[in-house]
């Protein structure tokens, strides 16, 4: 592959890893100014109101996951999209959107009445503008990311998190309520989506010439992602009927706080990765590449969980103070139990870039009759302490799942799928060793801002020792080809492209 000038392009891992580093740039950016806003609403409202929402965001999550259209995935797939393909990517999404206000008319009095709720059909009718706002993005921004250029779309997770952030702290000034909340929520959408059309300039129009090149993708799709979300918050539609609002908003702000990393780092590398594995010219490069993509994505949430865990009471007390007591368990619990499922992600970008989307789907319903029935049973038998503990169970029976179907679409055994993670778990055991030595130091007495500083300097001197340990064994082991590889590589290329410019600079 030749670029314009006749040189040789950067490699998948160099392209994969620049478009990944502006869109975790932009993710966890938004998501910082996410926990500030959390900060700002959990200090001027009760568990209370948190537990409300979460009901009604409860239903609008699946039933926007159920009327999913991917749209950007087959754009991805096509070499040079003409107009009409663009076209009917908006139809789609308009239709979606029409079938997004139907559903929410016709549930809201009835989930009502199962959550005992009477405000719910008012939240669930203007909370529905977020999934529709989100899925009329301009469908050219897809170009961004096939040029592996994801800085615009950072910019606009950015700002429209900021513009969020102002709506909140003007609203818990005038009136503190619930409605702050739901002003936030729909208000980021509505910046996104103006955004995108500023930054990827479309005007609609209506056609279906290319709808068969959105079906595979679009009808496995809306199986995979609408038990995804059934999985996802069955914990959340059991414990929003049996809990009070006080306890399921301490909940649902626990399971906020662990979703912050995921969608923070490992959402935003899947999107590029579907190009990079599609474009793999061969399958041992796609082997590579798969095993890359399943180590960093432990390699770099793993810490972030693991310091969740450790720290779980003090992390809550410093986001929403002290009324709100008793969530840490809920953090910590539901952190250890997303650890296992890290190396998972990277399955469906894998799978759509083969064509291989039925196989995607068939993992998740594997999941689903796992998940449902072990929720049910776990949550009539120790509440939310059994939600907790299914979610743990679950994650480690489809590490093992996933990667019997990595095996059957890449030739890679499931052993040396588990192998490549081993130094990872060395160094998050030495990383954990660390932060409970110095356990006590942070949880003394102090106010917020002391257990905060405190707090960062021994994840600073955990991570530390996390490092360490990865690179070292790296070293001790021959330097295999691996996540290591690349961060070597890469810190060698920005030393010495430093150090040249030192040079040139000299007189």
């Amino acid at each position: 592959m030749q670029d314009d000038k006749g040189g040789q392009q950067p490699g998948f891992g160099a392209r994969l890893a620049k478009a990944g580093v502006w869109s975790i740039l932009g993710k966890f950016t938004g998501r910082l100014i996410d926990l500030f806003t959390l900060i700002v609403l959990t200090n001027a409202l009760q568990p209370r109101d948190f537990g409300l929402v979460a009901q009604a965001m409860t239903v609008i999550i699946i039933v926007e996951s159920v009327t999913s259209m991917p749209i950007g995935q087959p754009l991805l797939r096509m070499n040079a999209p003409e107009r009409a393909a663009y076209d009917t990517g908006f139809t789609l999404t308009f239709l979606r959107a029409i079938a997004i206000a139907v559903l929410i008319v016709l549930l809201s009095h009835p989930l009502a009445l199962f959550f005992h709720e009477p405000r719910l059909p008012p939240l669930l009718a203007i909370l529905a503008l977020a999934p529709i706002l989100r899925g009329c993005m301009s469908p050219v921004m897809v170009e961004f990311i096939r040029a592996y250029n994801l800085r615009p779309e950072a910019m606009m997770d950015i700002v429209s998190k900021l513009a969020s952030l102002a709506v909140v702290i003007v609203m818990v000034w005038r009136a503190p309520s619930y409605w702050a909340i739901i002003a936030a929520t729909v208000t980021t959408p509505f910046i996104l989506c103006a955004l995108s059309y500023a930054l990827a300039p479309y005007r609609p129009r209506f056609s279906l010439k290319y709808w068969r090149s959105f079906a595979d993708v679009i009808g496995w799709n809306a199986v995979i992602e609408s038990l995804n979300s059934l999985i996802a918050q069955i914990d959340r539609v059991l414990l929003g009927r049996a809990l009070g609002n006080a306890d399921f908003g301490r909940y649902s702000v626990s399971r906020t706080l662990v979703d912050i990393p995921q969608q923070a780092i490992s959402a935003p590398l899947t999107r590029p990765m579907i190009a990079s594995f599609a474009q793999a010219e061969s399958e041992t490069r796609r082997q590579t590449l798969w095993l890359k993509c399943a180590h960093s994505m432990l390699f770099i949430v793993g810490p972030v969980l693991v310091t969740m865990a450790i720290f779980a009471e003090e992390i809550v007390f410093v986001v929403t103070g002290p009324d709100w007591k008793g969530a840490g368990v809920f953090l910590c619990g539901l952190a250890l139990a997303v650890l296992p499922s890290l190396p998972n992600y990277p399955l469906n970008s894998l799978a759509i870039s083969m064509y291989r989307t039925r196989l995607a789907a068939q993992r998740v319903f594997v999941q689903f009759c796992i998940t449902i029935p072990l929720m049910i049973a776990f949550v009539s038998w120790q509440g939310v302490y059994g939600a907790i503990a299914a979610r743990g169970v679950i994650s480690i029976f489809m590490l093992i799942v996933s990667a019997l179907l990595v095996r059957q679409l890449l030739n890679i055994s499931v052993v040396k799928q588990l192998r490549i993670h081993w130094r990872t778990v060395a160094g998050l055991a030495g990383m954990s060793v660390t932060m409970l030595l110095f356990k006590d130091f942070v949880a003394g007495e102090g106010s917020r801002f002391a257990v905060a500083v405190k707090g960062g300097l021994v994840f600073a001197l955990g991570y530390a020792a996390y490092f360490t340990v990865n690179m070292g064994l790296w070293r001790i082991f021959g330097k295999p080809p691996s996540l290591e590889s690349l961060i070597v590589a890469q810190t060698k290329a920005a030393l010495q492209g430093h150090w040249r410019r030192q040079t040139s600079r000299a007189p």
